[in-house]
């Protein structure tokens, strides 16, 4: 049974974007920053 908090996560438009952010981490297309003034 799913939480019903939590449905947003198993639609098509999540999960597409799921699938865009994994095929970003696996080329290499992320920064990390050690602040959050770097990130800004």
């Amino acid at each position: 049974m799913m939480d019903k908090c939590q449905a947003y996560f198993w639609t098509k438009e999540w999960q597409e974007a799921e699938r865009e952010a994994s095929a970003d981490i696996k080329a290499g297309r992320v920064k990390a920053f050690d602040t959050v003034e770097e990130l800004f």
